[in-house]
């Protein structure tokens, strides 16, 4: 067999990748140590593989320790002096600490992977908790407006103002419960046509003819009931859709609703 063909077929059969790993027999050792020095393309072949597993561990991997390392070094020197193999110890050292790299380097990944996973859940499940607890929050400040509104209601204290539609809107129908004592005004929106998304109900009382502001209002289907500001000495209240935010005068022809007092 021609030597070319030979070499060719002694590095397909991955002798030199087991060599390089440290996974070969000292017998093993021994031949392929004899065909390195007699051929100079086994030994190109070796550096490359010795190469590439170099650079996948220092890619992958962190540095070992000082004391990992000389742990390992000693144990690696003792066996050789023992076995024979003096010849092999810088080469095994070597690849031993890169098999050792390697699999710390897969252990890291699969840790690191495991810990970004853990973590995602956690960020996830205390955004729901955040969630949830400021709902529980806003459900319990509705729940005591709710008391609170339902206490004033039960007092009976209040003058009843029904505000009833105009020609923009007969069906319409609204609410007042005003009472001079407590010094409290609700507004409850019984039925009044959901407005456009740019534009809001606006309360306005009417006092010695003119209008006050009493603030604008969105329809709410869990609580119509709304806490107003007070007013004292009102003759009239009405109801106008303007402009998301509220006008400093009322539109007339846009009035929904009014009522006397």
């Amino acid at each position: 067999m021609k030597k070319l063909e030979y070499i060719q077929e002694y590095i397909a059969s991955g002798i030199l990748e087991q060599y390089a790993l440290g996974l070969t027999s000292v017998e093993q050792n021994r031949e392929i140590q004899f065909y390195l020095s007699q051929h100079s393309e086994l030994r190109v072949e070796l550096s490359k593989i010795e190469s590439a597993l170099e650079s996948y561990a220092s890619t992958y991997a962190q540095p070992m320790s000082l004391d990992l390392k000389s742990k390992i070094m000693n144990t690696i020197q003792k066996e050789s002096h023992t076995s024979g193999s003096n010849a092999s110890t810088s080469q095994m050292g070597k690849i031993l600490n890169i098999a050792i790299l390697t699999s710390l380097a897969g252990l890291l990944f699969y840790f690191w992977n495991q810990k970004n996973s853990v973590q995602q859940e956690l960020n996830n499940r205390v955004k729901s908790l955040k969630t949830l607890e400021q709902k529980m929050i806003q459900d319990s400040l509705s729940l005591l407006d709710c008391g609170n509104q339902l206490e004033f209601i039960k007092s009976k204290n209040y003058t009843r103002i029904l505000l009833k539609g105009t020609a923009k809107a007969p069906q319409a129908i609204a609410m007042i419960y005003y009472d001079t004592k407590s010094r409290r005004t609700l507004l409850d929106a019984v039925d009044l046509p959901t407005p456009p998304t740019d534009k809001q109900y606006q309360l306005w009382g009417i006092v010695d003819g003119k209008p006050v502001d009493l603030g604008v209002f969105d329809l709410d289907t869990n609580s119509r009931l709304k806490e107003i500001k007070y007013l004292d000495n009102v003759q009239l209240f009405a109801v106008t859709l303007e402009a998301k935010g509220g006008v400093p005068s009322p539109t007339l022809e846009m009035m929904f609703v009014n009522g006397k007092t």
